[in-house]
């Protein structure tokens, strides 16, 4: 042999061999602690875990300690070892478990009024001197403590992920062949999928190369090699990672199922299907459903990102502690569904929960984390949920703000985004629905309040919900946006809201109808925009109000501003700053806001207010619902008010010549409350069910008028007149006379000088008179040219309100005309 060549041969083993000995235990992107663990998924309440679950033991019975969040009434099991009893002390159970045998298990279901509400299970494994090892994470911890082995191994690489070219070949002489293969895995009831996007590392022994391909859509993956210079056998192996470029699933290292092919050069396959049942690839086939799911968040956030990935995220399976997020690793539990309930899931196989956790580490990506952590429930409200954990109102009010908000968005966007995920993977139980599912409870996010009902804007589903409301395509009644998800990922990721009120202001900010906003948030007992008035009169100063909670039992709102708006939506009142600390907030408007909001245009008004939780830190801003309220049509009964359909008048004007023999059609009378009314007319009628009408300017005509006598003085009265239209061609005089007390009569207002007498398409006015020494009858009369076949010179007259009552305050009408008062 050629000595260069020689000693090119004897490096090479002493490389091959350095390299074989160096094994470190750390590598990239892993986390070995879970110190920093702060966020959990959505929960139930009841968290129940093992006190004394990993250990060993020597005999085939064994008593196990639990302790849970919540009292529980009961204990229940299943499993290849039994419960024989039970205790409950408080919130602690200890459970004697027997029959506990090599590959054993046992699943402890905890129950609340007659409902399973967590469960836990403990594996057992048993080693070559006899003694069982217990586990609460999985049963291939229970056999690797028992010194069992694995069908996979975890890694501890170090080098960087590397492609073909970059493969290292330092000799061209040696084996030649290819590697490929199809990879699978099953998910929890056993349907196959491909295994896409994994990494798969292709070496050959005695060599130093080695080359990285990833998984298709298939869960194809192949390469070539050529001449590659070995010692050894030169026997090619497949190793496949629960991992790609962006995620991880590890056990301290990452999960690898290696293949060694019998012999070197060649066309080799290895086609494989990862099950996640315990006889065959147990965590490691877990590990891969993992993986899947995580890859497939990675890439919508991706997506979402402009294209870019964000942060490596690391996956702890399976986790004491999870599940959970902290510093860029997201733990998982390995926890068995309840399967009395067909629709749950097991931990490994919830991309629900998955994609919540990965929610946060979005979250940290891009500085939304908010600095809260600790336990939190669904259907609470968390400000309440804090202040009977001992918080302060205010340090409860920030927490649950921020809390609420902080796990709510996460769930909305492991929701929304698996709506967006392939068909394939929509064929897995729970993925792609607008369901948040666990292994103990599920709840819809598209959904409004069920039988638990909303708890305000510190309750993280009515958060949930809303969001999902507001990006789903889907529009009613209640949700009028289908803003979409990219929609709503640029506005938290540019503003980057960290509380539910700061979110709103931002969409109020951006320009999103108010109104429809909060039709929606009163849908989910965010703000309840119930107002209502009271004395809607003519003659009153109306209160207009609305209730004050918010959500939870401890704060209401305190805050508002109040807003009136025309026909046009311009503002024609507002009060701003009004305190309260009431149930009910109520607001009585002043005489001249009053005036102002009747004598805007059209027969309606609109209000609506902004409340805000002033308690520590400022929360709401919220807007709510507009109320529209019609003017006021009628007066209260300090007043005597007579409608024009009340006089019953016919719908005609009457002749004089007519009138002589029908002296019905002239005179009538009319009592109501204390004062009655005798009448004389002429060319006077009820016209189209509306107003009460003159008609002078006609053949055989040119007068009318409309006489009314008291039996006692009226002190005030009120009247409504206008022009039928804006072409009556009344050329003649258009007065208003009263009686005085000696029987006389006496003009009081000139119609066509005192007053702007405008057609009633341009709207009817009141004005208002009184005296002190009364009236005791009034009367509208018209003259106009006699001429035409046609009714023309119409004057309409519509309510007429009386009051009998001498003193001041019931004359000072509040409301005295809507364009001027007569003096």
């Amino acid at each position: 042999m050629n000595h260069n060549r020689l000693l090119i041969a004897v490096m090479y083993i002493l490389l091959f061999l350095g390299a074989q000995v160096n094994n470190d235990f750390c590598f990239d992107h892993i986390e070995n602690a879970n110190q920093s663990l702060v966020q959990y998924a959505p929960s139930n309440g009841y968290d129940v875990h093992a006190t004394n679950g990993d250990r060993s033991f020597s005999t085939t019975h064994e008593h196990f300690n639990f302790i849970s969040s919540s009292q529980i009434d009961s204990v229940s099991s299943d499993g290849s070892a039994a419960l024989s009893s039970y205790t409950i002390s408080g919130n602690e159970i200890s459970c004697h478990v027997t029959d506990i045998d090599d590959l054993g298990q046992i699943t402890f279901s905890f129950i609340k009024d007659g409902d399973v509400v967590d469960l836990q299970t403990l594996y057992f494994a048993q080693d070559s001197a006899g003694a069982f090892h217990s586990s609460s994470l999985s049963l291939d911890t229970a056999r690797r403590a028992a010194g069992q082995s694995l069908s996979y191994s975890l890694s501890y690489e170090k080098e960087q992920l590397e492609s073909n070219e970059y493969s290292v070949q330092p000799m061209s002489i040696g084996v030649s062949g290819s590697v490929s293969g199809t990879l699978r895995w099953t998910d929890e009831q056993g349907n196959t999928h491909p295994l896409i996007g994994a990494k798969v590392k292709i070496t050959i022994e005695g060599s130093f190369w080695y080359t990285y391909v990833y998984t298709g859509q298939t869960g194809y993956y192949g390469t070539t090699y050529n001449d590659i210079w070995y010692i050894g056998s030169g026997r090619p192996s497949v190793h496949v990672y629960a991992e790609n470029d962006h995620v991880k699933v590890h056990n301290g290292g990452t999960y690898e199922h290696t293949c060694q092919f019998e012999g070197s050069s060649g066309n080799w396959v290895f086609d494989y299907t990862f099950s996640p049942e315990d006889d065959k690839d147990g965590d490691l086939g877990k590990a891969m459903m993992i993986f899947q799911g995580a890859k497939s968040y990675a890439d919508y956030a991706a997506y979402l990102n402009g294209g870019n990935h964000i942060d490596f995220c690391n996956i702890k399976f399976p986790d004491k502690d999870g599940n959970g997020y902290g510093n860029g690793t997201i733990y998982l539990k390995n926890k068995i569904k309840n399967k009395e309930k067909r629709d749950l899931t097991s931990t490994y196989a919830a991309w629900d929960i998955l994609g919540h956790e990965y929610g946060h580490h979005v979250q940290k990506y891009y500085n939304l984390e908010t600095g809260t952590s600790g336990v939190h429930q669904a259907y609470k409200n968390l400000i309440d949920y804090k202040v009977s954990e001992g918080h302060s109102i205010e340090e409860a009010k920030e927490i649950g703000h921020k809390m609420s908000w902080g796990e709510a968005w996460p769930t909305y966007w492991s929701t929304i985004a698996q709506s967006h995920f392939s068909d394939e993977w929509k064929t897995i139980c729970t993925v792609g629905d607008a369901t948040y599912t666990s292994e103990t409870f599920e709840y819809a996010l598209d959904e409004y309040p069920d039988s638990r009902g909303s708890k305000g804007d510190a309750d993280e589903i009515a958060i949930q919900r809303i969001l999902y409301k507001l990006a789903s395509s889907a529009i009613d009644d209640y949700d009028k946006f289908a803003l979409g998800e990219q929609t709503l990922w640029n506005i938290v990721i540019d503003y980057k809201p960290l509380t539910f009120s700061a979110f709103m202001s931002i969409l109020y900010e951006v320009g999103y109808p108010k109104n429809d906003l909060a039709i929606l948030l009163k849908k989910y007992k965010v703000i309840t925009g119930n107002i209502t008035i009271i004395d809607n009169y003519f003659d009153r100063l109306p209160t207009f109000s609305w209730p004050t909670n918010m959500g939870s039992s401890n704060l209401r709102f305190n805050r508002y501003d109040l807003y009136f708006i025309n026909y046009y939506g311009n503002i024609v009142v507002e009060k701003k700053n009004i305190v309260t600390s009431s149930i009910m907030c109520e607001v009585t408007l002043t005489e001249d806001e009053w005036v102002a909001i009747n004598s805007s245009t059209h027969n309606f008004f609109t209000v609506y207010y902004v409340a805000w939780q002033a308690t520590g830190n400022l929360s709401g801003g919220y807007y709510s619902e507009q109320t529209v309220i019609s003017k006021p049509f009628e007066y209260s009964s300090d007043k005597i008010q007579i409608k024009p359909s009340e006089w019953g008048f016919k719908g005609r004007y009457f002749f004089a010549n007519e009138l002589e023999y029908c002296p019905e059609n002239r005179y009538s009378f009319l009592s109501k409350g204390e004062l009655e009314v005798s009448t004389d007319r002429l060319r006077c009628g009820y016209i189209e069910n509306s107003y009460v009408v003159l008609s002078p300017r006609r053949e055989n005509s040119g007068l009318a008028y409309f006489e009314l006598n008291f039996n006692k003085p009226v002190y005030s009265f009120l009247y409504s007149v206008c022009l039928w239209s804006s072409s009556e061609n009344l050329d003649g005089i258009a007065v208003l006379k009263v009686k005085n007390h000696d029987g006389s009569w006496s003009t009081l207002d000139n119609l066509k000088s005192d007053i702007e007498l405008i057609d009633k398409y341009s709207g009817i006015r009141r004005y208002a008179r009184s005296s002190v020494a009364g009236y005791y009858g009034i009367r509208f009369e018209a003259t106009a040219t006699a001429l035409g076949s046609k009714n023309k010179g119409r004057i309409c007259i519509d309510d007429l309100t009386f009051s009998v009552n001498q003193e001041q305050s019931y004359n000072n009408y509040y409301i005295k005309n809507y364009r001027k008062t007569i003096n």
